[in-house]
């Protein structure tokens, strides 16, 4: 089990930060072995000691920056861990003479995207990649550092718009996924909705033809047992008590029709449950909810909807619970397990929220601590 673990973590790293990893090990171990060769970094030196420790500070801050785990401060602790790795870059410009140093600053600007816009990006790199081309030109006397600024900031480039189509692959099959989940939600509520109507239509048609006929049977049956003497009476009171038993059962079982129309929001709510490595959704619904409405399914089913979307866009937390249950009316629970850092705005999601809960004559309740907390109270039934 251990060791299935430990495959499955080192799985989890991804290509892209193998790749980064073995690239950052063959630019540290070259460019330290052939620095000391040269006797530019010697032992008995703070610098060479401090070189090391950038090389190993660029590493880790690089692996922190792009874990897909959440941090408890986002986005500033991803912003500190980007200008560590950047510091770690130009300290060991001015101790490792060897350009080509400047690969790390390509697996630097592959991290922009996720902060800054593409034109913007480029820009930074160009100005970041000047000022590599005046250290080595200035402090280690390199006639061709101009040329080797200009090619590594084309690398940049490349390293940025590559991430960028990288992006915006990964946001298309999010958002296709989350469109499939909506549409598989919405496609259950629609086979609930489109039961409870046609259980309603039977039910309506039952007391509506045989109700009335049993009822006018026993009427007659009533008329006639006035009109009647002996045995023939007798028989018609016999038939006066079934037709009375047989209407009872009617009613009963239109009763049992109509409180069998319940829409299954459960499995409804289930469909919009989603799972990644480091965030989930855990939706429970109690066993004696019960709505008959299709207008209150639909609330809930896009409030939770909203929030899942909410969750997975701008919270730090792991965990989404959503609980639904049943007291004197129709309550949601939606607990978030991250922190809030900034005063709640209320967006467009969580307008709408409120929006659909007043238009059900229910209320809508938001807490920031010490988790966002939402709750949605609406009427079992609407009128």
């Amino acid at each position: 089990m251990k060791l299935k673990n430990y495959i499955s973590s080192i799985t989890r790293l991804g290509a892209d930060r193998w790749a980064a990893l073995l690239t950052w090990l063959i630019v540290a171990t070259t460019s330290l072995y052939f620095t000391h060769r040269q006797g530019l970094l010697l032992w008995s030196d703070v610098a060479t000691y401090l070189a090391y420790l950038a090389f190993a500070g660029f590493i880790i801050s690089f692996h922190l920056a792009t874990r897909s785990k959440p941090f408890k401060r986002e986005p500033y602790t991803r912003y500190w861990l980007i200008v560590i790795q950047l510091l770690c870059i130009y300290f060991l410009f001015f101790v490792i003479p060897h350009n080509y140093v400047a690969i790390l600053l390509v697996i630097w600007a592959a991290q922009l995207p996720y902060f800054m816009t593409l034109p913007r990006a480029i820009m930074v790199m160009a100005v970041l990649s000047a000022a590599f081309g005046v250290i080595y030109h200035t402090h280690w006397q390199q006639s061709g550092a101009w040329v080797s600024a200009l090619l590594f900031w084309t690398f940049e480039i490349f390293s940025i718009v590559m991430m960028v189509t990288q992006l915006k692959e990964q946001q298309a099959r999010q958002r296709e996924e989350a469109i499939n989940r909506e549409l598989r939600a919405t496609q259950t509520l629609l086979a609930e909705a489109s039961k409870q109507s046609e259980r309603t239509r039977i039910a309506r048609n039952i007391h509506d033809l045989v109700g009335h006929h049993l009822t006018a049977l026993t009427i007659q049956l009533q008329v006639a047992e006035r009109k009647s003497e002996g045995e023939v009476k007798a028989l018609i009171e016999r038939s006066q008590h079934v037709a009375k038993l047989l209407l009872a059962d009617v009613r009963e079982a239109i009763s049992d029709i109509r409180d069998s129309a319940a829409i299954d929001i459960k499995k409804a709510l289930f469909a919009l449950q989603l799972k990644t490595q480091d965030k989930h959704v855990i939706i429970n619904v109690a066993d004696d909810v019960a709505i008959t409405d299709v207008a209150t399914a639909e609330a809930l089913l896009l409030i939770a909807k909203e929030a899942i979307t909410n969750f997975f866009r701008h919270s730090n937390g792991r965990t989404l619970n959503i609980d639904l249950s049943n007291n004197q009316r129709i309550e949601m629970l939606i607990v978030d397990s991250g922190t809030i850092q900034a005063p709640l705005t209320l967006g467009n999601g969580l307008r709408g929220m409120q929006e659909r809960v007043i238009e059900l004559k229910g209320s809508l309740t938001i807490n920031e601590q010490p988790n966002l907390t939402i709750t949605a109270t609406l009427p079992k039934e609407q009128n």
